[in-house]
């Protein structure tokens, strides 16, 4: 029919999927002009919608007749990309990043698993590329920050006093912002607690810790040296039960402390209650004494021996009970004369004996003089000091009888003698004393004797 209108075939070409954030290109075509929803008057047109969308265009052809078609415009979600882990490491160390949110992941060192393991040594960014199964992408970052290390710290040992002393171990070093840690494991357990020894060596590990980052220095590391003692304890008794025994007091078990003087010890002295246990690498000083006798690791017993007054004559006593059943007939007793001196005074030492509360004396003594025994000669010998101790060895032995359940008592007595100049220092050391004892009488015989008229109790006799 004359004036009839043909439609034009309208249509729409171009990617009808996209991601968020994605745009597309949508083309009409079967027309002269176009008419899109959106209002633009092109063929083509390109859109970015934030959902899906649908898009309409109207085509209008020569003859002026129109026709419309539409499209819609999918939007798919970007993934989640999410990165985990630790972005705060100590410089040496490495960490864990894993990425989430898609199928498959492109990092920026080339990795293509979800999860790296990455050991920077200075701070670095790392970026992953998620892929979602629809193929959208997303990108997500994190700064691996790289801390550096504490300095090391310096550790101090400050040896025991033998031999049970508690030693000391310290460290400096950690700066400002640390904690110092102690183990005794290279592993740990960690404390802020420093270790403390006493006579059995121990390998310590200190460390400085930062506060903030929790980064930790490289250990230091120590072993302790205790001192270790020249002799033990005292085995001197006050009560003898054996006629075969003997004891000693090397006075080691109270280096370096000033404290009372030792069990069963009696003095005359003010400077001799408490006196000193003394070495040559410390003095201790107590009432008007100073001591300083001995060695690091083998101790003396001592005090000042004043040039006047009621102190000019000092006297240590020790007391046994011969509680052997049997008469100790002799007492063999040796011991040491130490003397550091500050002045050329001879000093006399004697050492005599009392039974049963009797008299001292020195009747039946015999061995190393001991009258007016001359330490320290002003004329002869050199002053001591603290390297040079001089150390005089006694040793005698007295011939006496101390029946059984009786005391005898040994004193040493220290007394200046002639001489010019200040007090002198004296010390006891290594004092021992050993005993024997008369034989017991052979017992009577009795084979004559009917058995049935006898009974004996309390043999004391040799069978």
């Amino acid at each position: 029919m004359p004036g009839a209108c043909t439609n034009p075939s309208a249509d729409i070409t171009g990617n009808l999927t996209i991601c968020l954030g994605q745009s597309t290109t949508l083309t009409a075509s079967g027309g002269a002009s176009y008419l899109w929803s959106n209002a633009v008057t092109t063929a083509a047109i390109t859109v970015s919608p934030t959902a899906n969308t649908t898009y309409t265009v109207t085509v209008t052809n020569t003859n002026g007749c129109t026709a419309s078609t539409s499209r819609q415009v999918v939007v798919n979600p970007l993934p989640n990309a999410q990165i985990a882990g630790n972005t705060s490491i100590c410089i040496g160390s490495n960490t864990t990043l894993t990425a989430s949110g898609g199928t498959s992941y492109v990092w920026s060192n080339n990795a293509t698993t979800a999860a790296i393991t990455v050991n920077p040594v200075v701070t670095t960014t790392y970026t992953v590329t998620v892929t979602s199964t629809n193929g959208c992408t997303a990108s997500e970052s994190r700064l691996v920050t790289v801390n550096i290390l504490p300095t090391a710290p310096t550790i101090t040992i400050s040896d025991n006093v033998c031999p049970s002393t508690t030693g000391t171990i310290s460290a400096t070093g950690c700066g400002t912002g640390t904690v110092l840690e102690w183990a005794t494991n290279a592993a740990g357990p960690w404390s802020t607690t420093a270790p403390t020894y006493a006579t059995t060596p121990i390998t310590v590990f200190a460390r400085c810790l930062d506060n903030v980052t929790g980064c930790f220095s490289s250990s230091a590391t120590a072993t302790t040296a205790p001192n270790t003692c020249s002799g033990g304890a005292s085995t001197l008794t006050q009560n003898i039960t054996t006629c075969s025994q003997s004891g000693v007091e090397n006075f080691n078990t109270f280096a370096g402390t000033l404290v009372t003087i030792p069990t069963g010890w009696t003095t005359s002295s003010a400077d001799f209650n408490p006196g000193g246990y003394y070495s040559n690498t410390a003095a201790y000083v107590n009432s008007n004494s100073t001591y300083a006798l001995g060695s690091a690791t083998d101790a003396a017993y001592g005090a000042k021996v004043a040039t006047s007054g009621a102190e000019a004559t000092n006297t240590m006593t020790y007391c046994m009970n011969n509680n052997t059943g049997q008469t100790i007939n002799s007492i063999n007793v040796t011991w040491d004369v130490e003397q550091y001196s500050i002045a050329d005074r001879a000093t006399t030492v004697n050492l005599t004996y009392n039974v049963n509360g009797g008299l001292y004396g020195q009747l039946g003594i015999t061995g190393t003089s001991l009258t007016a025994a001359d330490i320290q000669n002003p004329s002869t010998l050199a002053d001591a000091n603290l390297a040079n101790v001089i150390v005089t060895p006694r040793n005698v032995t007295f011939a006496t009888s101390v029946p059984t359940t009786q005391q005898f008592c040994l004193r040493m007595t220290i007394a200046n003698g002639a001489g010019s100049g200040s007090n002198a220092h004296i010390g006891f050391d290594n004092f021992t004393v050993a005993i024997s004892c008369a034989a017991a009488p052979a017992c009577p015989t009795l084979a004559n004797i009917t058995p049935n008229n006898v009974s004996i109790t309390n043999s004391t006799c040799n069978n």
